[in-house]
Order: C-alpha cells, then structure tokens, then sequence
C-alpha cells in the first residue's frame, strides 16, 4: 500500500503554525486541527514578547493570515481527536467536532450575534475577568474569523452517564412547573424515584457552584422530589411510541439496563421480551438494595412502565435451564444480554461454608424477598463500600445489637461514600479499618469467630487489588454471623452455549465500546455484565446505549456513525459573579425513629424545593433564545448545528498542542482568588494587552486604583515537589511585564523576587542589565512563602529576607504570579490514543538526539507538548517536527497539493491615482497614544486620496476582507496601510490587494506603531503629528508608484551547508534523506566539530558512540558530498539559485557550486580564559572540557577537593550574553567525579544555576549528592590563590552574608562559548552578526534560524550557545526552512530591483566597484548591465552612480524626492 503524503498537526498554536507552514510550502497537504474555535495558541493571549518587547499579537497576526489562506492547510477547529488507527505511512484517525453553530462561509464578522445577545458570561480568553456574550469571537484578528455560539454543557450534564439536563429540568422546577419538570426527567431517564434515591450523583460532585462558591445543588434531592410529587395527583404518563414494527427483540435481564433497553426499543416500536431468573423485576435494584433506600412500592411503581408499555415479562426463566440460549437468539431478530453480576465469589478461608457465614448478596436478597433472617446479637461485616455499609446497617435494623464492620483500607481510603459512611455511624456501627480476614473459626460447622491481621497494603505497585498482611499483628473476635461482602461475579456460563459470544477470563461478555455489539452479529451486552458492579445509573446508561445500536442494527444503519462526537465542551468555570447561599436541609429519620425499614431519607417539600432550585447557577454560555438567529442578516447561524465524526488517512503526525499555565488557586498561601489584588502573570499579560478588561490600563482589580508598587513572585507551581521542573520562561516572563508596566506608566516600582534569574536565551541577559539599569527594576532572591491582605486597604504585606539576611515587611499594591507551565489538559488523553509514552511530568517523551521523536514511529512532537519552551524555540520545533515528517513521506510530496489561483491583474496604466487609506487603533498599541480618527480626517484631504477608513486591528481577517471588497469596489488602484512594522506586515497587506486584482507594488506603508506611537508613548501630539506626516509621505510616493513584474526561475534542488559538526551533518542528512542533493563544506580535516570533546550527556549518553554513528551516515549517503579542508571565498545569486566557489586545501582553482539554499552551522568552541583566576598559570585550573577528557581517559589523579567556577568570561560586559550549557556541564562532570570518588569535596561557585527546563532535576540530584554550591555576586567574583599545597578559593556567599574559603586540588572553570570566526562568511554572504560574533536572525522569535536574506538558514551555535538536544532540533528546522524552496520547481524573485538607463550610463565602473554583491558589470555594448535576478536591492549603485543613471524600482527618484518634500512641515 502506498503512503499518504498528508499530514494532521494537532494543535494551532505557534509550533503547529510553524509546522503545517513549512509543510504545506514543501508540497504536503496538513490538517491543522485545535479544540480551540481559532488558531493562535497561548501567544494569542500574550501583549508583549520578550526579550524585544514586540507586540505579540503584531507579531504573529501575519502568521495567522498566512495559515487562513494557504489553500493546503485545512483548518478543524473545535476539534479533538479520539480514535488511531493504523501506522506509519497509513494512519487512520477519527476526530470529534463540535458544532460552531455559525456559517462560515456565510459570515461576515459583523457582531450583530454578539451585540443582539443578551447573556454575559465570564470571558475565558481574557481570564475570566471581563464578560462576552454567547455568541463571539476571542480576539479581533482570529483566525478563523468566523463568530461562534458558545454552548457549552453544564458540568452536571456532561458527568452524568445519561447526560440528564439537570439544569433545565431544575429551572422549571424553581418556577414551581414540577410535572414539566419530571417530564422533562423522563424523556431521558424512565425511572427518576429509584435513581433519585439511590444515585451516587456524579453530578452533584462536579457542579460548579459546590466547587466554586458554596455547595453543591440537592440534584438528586430535587429529582426525587418531583418523582414522589406526582405520586397521588396522576398516573405516569406513557412516553410516546412510533408505529408498531414486525421486528422482535429479546433481552436477558430486568434490572436497570434491560428495563433502560425495553423503555427505548418499546418507543421506536419493536416488540420486546424481557427474560429474568428472579420473580420479580428489579435485578440487583429488588435483590440487593435495601428498602429503607429503595422502598419496594417505588420501584415496582417505577418498573410498571415496562409492561404498561408493552413489553412482555417473562419472569422466574433462567437462560440455559428453562429456555436455551440457541432458542432465544434464534427466535428474535436481536437480542440484548444485562444479566447483570449476581456470581458468587469466596474468599477461600478455612471454614467459609460454616453455617452463620453468608455472602452480602444472599443476606440482603433473603431480607429483600420476605425471607425470615435473624442475624444474632454479633455481626460482623467485611468490606469498606457501600455494599458492606447497606449490609451492616440492615442487620441492625434487624435487632443485632452489635455490627461491626473490617475494612482493608484505612478510614479515609474506604470506597464507600461519605454519606454512606455517616448513617453508619449514626446507627452505631463500630469500625475496624486497616485490618483483614486472617482466619474463620468454626466449632462442629457453626461459626465462632474471626481473626484478623493488621493490612499494610490493599493494591499493588500495579494498582491491582493484592491485599498484603502483616501476620505479627493480630486480633480476635467471638461472633454470631459473618457477612462477607466481595464483589460478585459476573454469571454468563450460560453464554458458553454459543461459540461465538466471546468473554473475558472474570466472564465480562466481550463488545464494541461504543456500539455494544458482541462478538457474535446482532447481540448486543451491556451494564454490570459488561463492566462489572457499576451503578444503577451507569447500567442505565448502557441500556439505553444498547437500544440505540439496535434500532440502527434493524434498520440496516451504521453502527458507529456519529456516536461518540460531544455536542458541547465542558463548562469549567462559573461563568458570572455569585454570592453564596446555603444549601437547604433534606429531611432525615431520627435515628430513634429508624425501625424496620423505613426510609431514612425522606423527600423535600414545595418551598424547600424552590429555595434549592432557585441555588443553580443554571451554569451555561447560551440561553438557548434564538434572538442572536433573527438579528443575523447573512442568516448565518445554524442553531441546530450538532456534533460531526470525521475520518482522516494520513501518512504522519505532528503532536503541537502546547501547554497550560499552572492553576495558581492551588498555591493558596499566595493569595491567589482569596486576595483581589493577586494576579497570575497570564491574568497580568491581559490587563496590559489592548483588547483585555480594561484595554491596556494597569489597574487593581479591587478599586480600579492604578497601583504603584507591584510585586512579581517567581516560580509558582514549578521547581517544587508537585513540578519540580523548571518552567523555563518564566523569569523572562516576568521581566518584560515589569518593563512593560513601567512603558504604561513611569510611576510603578516593581520589585521581582526570584531564586535565580535564568537569563539563557538569546538577548535575555542584556533584557536583564537594560531592565535593572534603564527600567530600574529592583531584584530580590527570596523565595516567597506567602502573601497577607490587609481586609480594609485590600493591600498586600509581603515577608521576605532581604541581601543582608534582614526580614523584612513590605506593603504592595498588586502581586503577580508567574505561574510555571504544566502540559495541556488534553495531552494525557491524547497521548494514550496516540499511543505514545508521556514522561514523569506528563509531557511527551523524546530523546536527547530525537528531540522531535515519540515513542511511536510516525508520530513526532514539538514546542509546549514536550516540555516547557520559549516562543523561538517552539518556532524551530515546529519547523522541525516537519522535517522528520518530509524525511518520512518525501516520496508523496505534492501529490495532494492545490495550486493556489490569483485573479487577473487589473490594468491601472493610464489612471489617474485613486489612493486608499487604512489607518489602524492596534487596540491602544497606537490608539492610545496618537489620535487615530484625526489622522484619518487629515489624510481624506491629501491630494488623489478617494477614501480614508480607521480600523481596530487591520491585520485581522475580517478588516482585510473589508478592504479587499473597498478595493474592488472603489477601483482603488494605490493603497496605503498606516499601522505596524513593514518587516511583518507588509508581504500581508501586499498578498490582500494582490487577492483583489491590483499589483502588489502598488502598495505602501506607514509605520505609524514603531516610529510614532512606541517611541513617542508619552508625547501624545507629537506622536500624532508625527503620524500625519508619515502617511502624508505616504500618500507623496504612492502617487508615483507603478506595478512591477517579478521574474520567475527554475529552483536549483541542491543545497550547501557549510560546518561539519553535528548542526551541519543533522541538516545534511535531513535533507538528503528527502532526496535533495547536498555539498557539506567542513573547514577542518574532520568531522564532528566541537563534540568531538564532549563524551557523554547528562542523562548518560556516550556522545562519541553517536558521533561515529552519523559520520558514517554522512559518508556513506549518496545524496552527500563532502568538501574538506575547504572554504567558501565566494558566491553570488539568491534564493533558489546560488553559485557559490569553495577552495580546498591542496587544489590550485576553487570550486563552483550551484544550489538553492545555503545553511550555516558553524558552530562555537570554549573561551580559553587566559588571565582569568591563574588560568594559562597553574596547571591545577582547567576548563570544564579539559575535564572531561580527563575523566575519560582516566588521567586525572584523585582530587580530595574540587572548585568549580562558573560564568567565566560571559556575562559580563565584553560578553553580555549566558553561554547556556555550562551550568549542566558542571553538574554533569560534578557528578562523575562525586560517582567515581565519593569521598571527593566538590563546590560549584555560580551566579544563578541555569539547569531551565527538565535540567532541573540534576541540579537537585547534585545537591542530594553532596556537591556544596555557593552563590557569588558578579561584582564580587571569587578569588583564586595558588599555595604551596593547593590552591585556595575565597568567595563571599552571597546567600550566607559571608566569605568562605575552599581549599582546592582542582579548579575547573566553566568558559564562556564563544562563535567560531566567522567574518569572512559574513563577508560573502552579506550576513549580519551580533557584535559578540554570533549570527543575526531574521526576527528573533518568530524567524529564529532565518537569515533576513531568503534562501539563507543558521542552525546551532553560529546563532548562539546551545546544547546538543537543541543543536540538532535547530538542524532539522533549518532543513525544514530550506526543503520550502527545495521541493519548488520555480520561485519568483522580487521586481525591488535596481534598472540601468544605457543611454545616461558612461561606463565607469562605479557601480561594478561598490555593489556588495558583484551584480552589475560592463556588458557588450560598453553600459553597465544589472542582473535583476541576482539583485538584491539594496540601492547602493544607485546611490553612487555619479550620472544617475540607475533606478530603484519602488523606490526610483521620483518617488522619494516626492516623498521628502512631503516630509518637511509648512
């Protein structure tokens, strides 16, 4: 069977963005699926990203459009999978769809559902802190854009097994409509009086107001009480039936299932024969539910409706004995087996069949059916559920004066429910817990007693049922009866008569999980002989299941189809504010009142029952009116919209589906929902964001009060026992809130308390220096343990130590917690579909060399899914994971593709300039600082200027479909858009007036964000003036601006990379496993790198092992030629076609080679520290590499004491930068030796440890082995002394307040990672670096391996320190980046590019001289010739040329002589 080439990329957020992007441009068709109703991820809800302090929404919003309209990415929202199928190459997976209940197709966005609706609930998107309608959208630049109504079931609903609408059938009741109310019960549930009695009432457990507010709502209480309501005032209604059918059903069993069943197929008018043992219906509910639970007139009441509908009874008729099994079968067209479990099992004690030893199930159906039972004076019970307490108090009502009960478990471990537990204490029965049967004595076959042993275990490490004893511990007891409460057996024997009916071991009958067919064609199985001892409500729950499947079985339907999709999601939060109310008082039985056996419980009155109604929350996102479906003119709603199953075939899958933040209400001691004025930092992200609650303004939840003094607490719910991973982001996190704030407003003082500043990503260290120094940010290592509330101020008392060791009391206005990551509520669940392993922590497992790889071959993970990420890794993940799925499915590229169709360029020559202009708010990111209704006033007078319009966000879907539609109709033919960066958001706005017909250089931009409302934050008319003058220069060029015409090449399939280390030969081979030719240049001899010094992993891995494995992968591949010894001294070309020459040491001419992408990895190496604490001095100072060697190759004599040395020679000023790997690197060599040498002192000295992520974990391991850290200050680093004997390290701790000295054989430093020379590359290519020598991407987040030229890729340590894990996730995304141009046949190149006029050119070279990348040179007819091609448009021959003979395109002369004009004010 051939592959599939599609692909499904769970998860919408930024990883499986990046994901589907790159594999849908390398020619596979993605399904890109999210539970969520758009696309977007946890970035959607961010304000600002670290470390540039981007707007995020600015940021990502072109990604977002860019996935809406790619036609090969296939978006299935509000979409879960739960069903996997198959394997590599041939996945079947079946996903559930919730219904949107809006139209896309005919939606326009317009709001008037949202403004039409009257329900306000609790906005989830901004943290519950403003409110929303039903029916909405999450933030204006959604994608899609579509509007949706929010249905989401109550949690009462969705926990029962029937999904019972409490919620609905309580309202009636809280407007006194009882008998409507138990209709409305029966339409579900036929026998409300039992269930409301006996129920465990799972609903009540998750109701939202107990778990939130108060207490849970009486549900059962209520259900009863209409069911005891009719009684005496009417006969139970007859649910309605269809037309009687000719088909018959039998079904074995008249307990709760079959008679479930009988109700259902007796509705859809099929004849039904109902065959039980027993004498009379009931099944377990009539033989082992005692009366004063179930009094047995409600339940023959209740049971009536299965003969007054027509179903026949044939009682006293066991399977196998009266009638057989064959004969049943074969004289019904379907039969439904629920003989329920009423097996007898022993514990196979000595004496067990003593006379005054019974089972639980005997004694209670014996009192059930009028036996006389006289159980003594001494009872003693053995069992801790329900079953044992219903057991123990019925022998009490029978006169026993003593009942005892003997549980395995101890006391808060016993199964039974608490409300069980609480009448058997009531009714004096004594308890016994932890203890179990040991041995029964019996004198003559009558019993005399028991002996029980101390139970020390009830279930295994398996979690299966092994109780283990402690046989010295023992105790005896004299006693009349011994009841023995095990779980029954399930009875099927008489199921062996059929050959095909298959069962399990226990005599559980074999089904479909969802259909309940069995084994053998048109039986079907349910309740207890199915699951074993369930509930009365679970049991009903699969009659009712089973009575569906055969209806679909008569009538020749599907089985399966659509049974599993959910109408709604759960709701999990109350959606609006609530003032507590106390639950009403059921009426119990005084306990001297309890004689015989009536009920204890007794029903509510009237009043009671409306008082207790009128307490639900009537927990919805929707009323359910209709008033949204008559205001929509589109008439795009589709209320009744249900639940849809789809089935996709796809060849691989790609796991993206993120994290959670941690639940801060469980840190209770931090105040989190008991203090106002305590937020999360994801609470705090909203209020600062420009659609939050309160649009960008920083204020105290409590008053409204804009605070002054904020505290940022660190590492909540992470690096603790709960999670003791380091969430990794967090610091960072915090930070940019803290600058940010201070952006809003310049009088807030925050104050961060932290453990350690894990400053180790790209650019977060000088964030941290600028946050200190420019920001003034104030820094505090203390670990907060809890936060007081002053009750009239609403302020907030924080105790810390101070840095020299003070306590001190500090009062804030407002606490942020930044909160650690945990993985997706959902990623459990998937998991165990997928069938991939999760680690510890509950995220994905992978490897340290598969980074991107689960445990199951085809299925690969990325970002958040994997464990904690920043946004630019998760980027590089994502572009990873879909190289690993284009190595796997290279063979299908493009065979599922859709060919995107452009409309026809409209011809605009010989028009005169119609110019639209678009001035975007960005929420308040401009709005709120320049006066965006008067710049749009001012540019509808600017000269050929038809029409100005002001948008909130002009970035989001729906306004640019707007402005499509403007286009088209107002024949613009020049547009201008005044909003953010040209970086991001011009290729969008260009593809929009391409998509309406234009040309996309006609086209212009004002930057009216960065350059007006950023930079001007607290000059609010200048900014605006400045904004004028912006898109009055705007308008001055777009009048002269002309469409262009892009040429098209063929695509050169080959690539060059240029570094043999493990980044370079991971790119190698991820291409070359895709069948793309590569040319690996390598400036060494060898391959291999700076790993050749690294041995082994933290976890243990030998590296060098690995190393040899991938070089003789790389020699060997066919695809590959290596070029050692070499290096690249010229090229020249751009995307898709380069020619490039390299030199080899050895040959007298160099090499051309012609490809279409080019990736650097050329690496770092390790600061040599000369100068640096006797480094180069004393042979006693190593570096951690030379460590390593030494512990390898066993040349390092024994140390009795060691001192490590870290951040030597980083982060500081000459390298403001963390080298990111030394710190584990220390711990990793630290705990070699600490292995080898046990009794070796080792101290680490360091700054802040940064062991982010699952690293975590070898930091507490180090400290658990003894290895000692001290923490130093960079101002006062330690000191190194050579003596005679050793070497001495003095440092001040800056933890303990004092200087400490360590004695040391070794000191080993831990150097800085600093970039292999790479400016001669950097010359070639005309690449940007940082000034430390590392590579400039693109855009730090969003474009991390991404040179801002196209066609050029980074991976590895070129762009900054990494370890090998990321080293090789950063490989395989450079790849990925690289096949999107690669799998091309063609690419356009850009018409930006710079024309000769022959008849000006005088031939002088100018041009050929100071071009940067050697393009124009003297052609045959003596002028210079440009190349456009191989331009890069970069406009320095035009600025030179001496004749201004050269031109720009889109940027000629004309146009920026007009446009400077216009700059200057009149």
């Amino acid at each position: 069977m051939d592959k599939t080439g599609k692909v499904l990329v769970i998860g919408g957020g930024i990883a499986g963005m990046e994901s589907s992007l790159n594999l849908a441009e390398a020619g596979f068709k993605v399904y890109l699926a999210d539970r969520k109703p758009n696309i977007g991820g946890n970035m959607a809800q961010l304000d600002k990203i670290f470390p540039t302090n981007d707007c995020s929404m600015c940021v990502m919003a072109p990604k977002l459009v860019e996935v809406g309209k790619n036609p090969n990415i296939e978006l299935l929202m509000n979409s879960e999978v739960f069903r996997l199928e198959g394997g590599p190459g041939h996945f079947r997976v079946t996903l559930r769809t919730r219904p949107r209940r809006i139209d896309p197709a005919r939606c326009t966005s317009c709001a008037s559902c949202a403004a039409a609706c009257p329900l306000e609930v609790g906005n989830v998107y901004n943290e519950e802190m403003s409110l929303r309608s039903a029916a909405f959208i999450n933030f204006p630049q959604a994608i899609p854009s579509t509007y949706m109504i929010d249905r989401q079931l109550s949690p009462c609903i969705y926990t029962c097994p029937i999904n019972l609408n409490a919620r609905d059938y309580i309202g009636l009741v809280a407007e006194g409509r009882f008998l409507e109310a138990l209709d409305l019960i029966r339409e579900k549930l036929p026998f409300p009086g039992i269930i409301g009695r006996i129920c465990a009432h799972p609903c009540e457990n998750a109701c939202l107001r107990g778990k939130e507010v108060d207490q849970p709502i009486a549900i059962c209480a209520l259900k009863r009480f209409v069911a005891d309501y009719e009684v005496g005032r009417r006969e139970p209604p007859l649910p309605v039936t269809e037309t009687e059918k000719d088909r018959k059903v039998a079904i074995i069993g008249a307990g709760p299932a079959g008679f479930a069943c009988a109700v259902e197929l007796r509705k859809a008018g099929f004849n039904v024969t109902v065959f039980d043992a027993n004498e009379k219906p009931g099944g377990m509910l009539y033989a082992g539910v005692p009366a004063y639970r179930l009094p047995r007139d409600v339940l023959a009441r209740e049971f009536s409706i299965v003969e007054r509908m027509g179903a026949k009874l044939t009682m006293n008729t066991r399977i196998g004995r009266d009638i057989s099994l064959e004969e049943v079968l074969s004289s019904h067209d379907a039969t439904f087996i629920a003989s329920g479990a009423h097996g007898r099992r022993k514990l196979g004690l000595e004496n067990e069949d003593a006379r005054g030893v019974m089972s639980a199930l005997d004694f209670l159906k014996d009192v059930n059916t009028g036996k006389d039972v006289s159980p003594g004076k001494r009872v003693f019970v053995v069992g801790g559920g329900n079953v044992a307490m219903d057991t123990a108090i019925t022998a009490r009502r029978l006169g026993a004066a003593e009942v005892h009960i003997v549980a395995l478990e101890k006391w808060d471990d016993m199964p039974a429910h608490r409300w069980e537990i609480d009448q058997a204490i009531e009714e004096d029965i004594v308890f016994h817990n932890a203890w179990g049967p040991l041995r029964i004595t019996a004198e003559e076959g009558r019993l005399t007693g028991l002996e029980l042993a101390r139970c020390v275990r009830v279930f295994n490490e398996e979690g299966l049922f092994d109780p283990l004893y402690d046989t010295s511990t023992t105790v005896a007891f004299a006693m009349d009866t011994l009841i023995l409460v095990i779980y029954e057996t399930i009875d099927t024997a008489y199921l062996a008569a059929s050959d095909t009916i298959e069962r399990h071991g226990d005599g559980r009958v074999k089904v479909d999980p969802v259909s309940l067919e069995t084994t053998l064609k048109g039986v079907f199985a349910g309740g207890n002989a199915v699951t074993g001892p369930r509930s009365a409500i679970d049991a009903i729950a699969q009659g009712k299941r089973a009575a569906e499947s055969i209806t679909r079985y008569l009538e020749g339907r599907d089985l399966l189809e659509g049974r599993l999709a959910e109408d709604d999601k759960i709701l999990d939060e109350v959606p609006f504010p609530v003032t507590r109310k106390v639950r009403v008082s059921i009426p119990r039985r005084a306990v001297a009142d309890r004689a015989g056996f009536v009920e204890t419980v007794g029903t509510l009155d009237e009043a009671s029952a409306v008082e207790e109604a009128r307490r639900c929350l009537s927990c919805r996102r929707c009323l359910g009116c209709g008033i949204c479906e008559e205001s929509c003119k589109p008439e795009a709603i589709d209320y009744r919209e249900g639940p849809v199953e789809r089935i996709l075939d796809v060849g691989s899958i790609v796991i993206a589906c993120g994290f959670d933040e941690f639940d801060a209400s469980t840190s209770r001691e931090l105040g989190y929902l008991s203090c106002e004025n305590v937020l999360s930092s994801v609470d705090y992200e909203r209020v600062l964001s420009a659609t939050g609650p309160t649009g960008a303004v920083v204020m105290r939840p409590s008053d409204g009060r804009i605070p002054k003094r904020i505290a940022f607490i660190q590492c909540v719910g992470s690096r603790n026992r709960q999670n003791p991973y380091c969430s990794s982001i967090c610091c960072m996190f915090a930070m940019e809130e803290a600058i940010i704030s201070k952006e809003h407003h310049r009088d807030i003082e925050p104050t961060i308390f932290y453990m350690d500043t894990r400053t180790f990503g790209k650019g977060y260290e000088e964030q941290y220096r600028r946050a200190k120094k420019e920001y003034g940010i104030r820094y505090i290592r203390s670990l907060i343990s809890r936060v007081f509330e002053d009750p009239d101020t609403k302020d907030l008392d924080i105790t810390y130590t101070d840095g020299n060791g003070n306590v001190v009391t500090e009062t804030f206005d407002l606490v942020v917690l930044a909160v650690g990551l945990r993985p997706s509520k959902q990623l459990a669940g998937l998991a165990r579909v997928m069938g991939v392993t999760a680690n510890e922590y509950g995220f994905i497992e992978t490897g340290t060399l598969s980074p991107l790889q689960t445990s199951r071959e085809g299925i690969y993970v990325c970002g958040g899914s994997a464990a904690p990420r920043d946004i630019s890794e998760t980027v590089v993940e994502g572009s990873a994971a879909a190289c690993e799925v284009a190595s796997s499915l290279a063979s299908r590229r493009w065979q599922d593709i859709e060919v995107p169709r452009l409309p026809d360029e409209r011809d605009v020559s010989g028009e005169r300039p119609r110019i639209g202009v678009f001035v975007c708010n960005c929420g308040v990111n401009i709005g709120g600082i320049v006066d965006v209704p008067e710049v749009k006033r001012y540019a509808e007078g600017l000269p050929d200027v038809v029409l100005a319009e002001q948008y909130l966000f002009t970035c989001s879907q729906d306004t640019q479909e707007k402005i499509k539609g403007i286009v088209r109709d107002e024949k613009l033919n020049r547009v201008i858009v005044a909003s953010c960066s040209t970086r991001t958001h011009e290729p969008i706005f260009r593809s929009l007036i391409r998509d309406a017909g234009l040309n996309k250089y006609l086209f212009e931009m004002a930057n009216i964000r960065d350059q007006c409302s950023w930079v001007h934050m607290h000059e609010k008319e200048k900014a605006t003036q400045k904004a004028k003058d912006l898109v009055r220069m705007a308008v001055a060029n777009a009048r002269h601006i002309e469409p262009l015409t892009e040429t098209t090449l063929p695509v050169e399939p080959s690539a060059l990379i240029v570094g043999g280390g493990i980044a370079g030969m991971t790119s190698a081979l991820s291409l070359a496993d895709q069948g793309f030719e590569v040319h690996l240049v390598e400036k060494g001899p060898r391959l291999g790198g700076n790993l050749v010094n690294i041995f082994h992993t933290i976890e243990g891995i030998d590296v060098q092992e690995i190393l040899r494995g991938v070089i003789e992968r790389v020699t060997g591949h066919g695809h590959i030629y290596l070029h050692m010894d070499s290096e690249v001294i010229a090229s020249e070309g751009s995307r898709g076609n380069f020619l490039t020459e390299i030199m080899t040491a050895g040959l007298s001419e160099p090499e051309e080679i012609r490809h279409g992408i080019v990736i650097l990895a050329t690496g770092a190496s390790e600061l040599r520290p000369l100068g640096q604490y006797l480094f180069g001095e004393d042979e006693r100072v190593t570096t951690q590499l030379a460590l390593e060697k030494a512990l390898k190759d066993m040349s390092l004599p024994e140390p009795k004491e060691c001192v490590m040395i870290q951040c030597v020679g980083s982060r500081n000023e000459e390298r403001p930068y963390c080298s990111r790997t030394c710190c584990v690197t220390a711990l990793k060599n630290a705990m070699s030796m600490k292995k080898r040498w046990p009794g070796t002192a080792i101290t680490i000295m360091f700054r802040d440890m940064m062991t982010y992520g699952f690293l975590e974990r070898y930091y507490t391991a180090a400290r658990r082995m003894g290895i000692r850290f001290v923490r130093f200050a960079p101002e006062d680093p330690p000191v190194v002394e050579a003596r005679a004997d050793a070497l001495y390290v003095r440092c001040t701790d800056a933890s303990l307040h004092e200087v400490v000295t360590r004695r040391a054989d070794r000191v080993v430093l831990a150097a800085a990672s600093i970039p292999n020379d790479t400016s001669s590359l950097a010359g070639v290519f005309k690449l940007p670096r940082t000034r430390e020598g590392f590579f400039h991407e693109a855009h730090m987040k969003l474009k991390p391996i991404d040179f801002a030229a196209d066609g050029l890729y980074m991976a590895g340590s070129c762009h900054s320190p990494k370890n090998i894990r990321e080293v090789i996730a950063e490989a395989k995304g450079a790849a990925a980046r690289a096949a999107t141009t690669l799998a091309k046949d063609t690419i356009t190149v850009s018409a930006m590019t710079a024309r000769v006029e022959p008849e000006k050119c005088a031939a002088c070279l100018t041009c050929v001289r100071v071009c940067p990348y050697s393009v124009p040179v003297i052609g045959d007819e003596g002028k210079a010739v440009i190349d456009t091609t191989k331009c890069k448009g970069c406009g320095t021959c035009v600025a030179e040329c001496p004749a201004k003979a050269i031109d720009l395109m889109h940027s000629r002369d004309r146009q920026i002589v007009e446009k400077v004009r216009a700059g200057i004010r009149k």
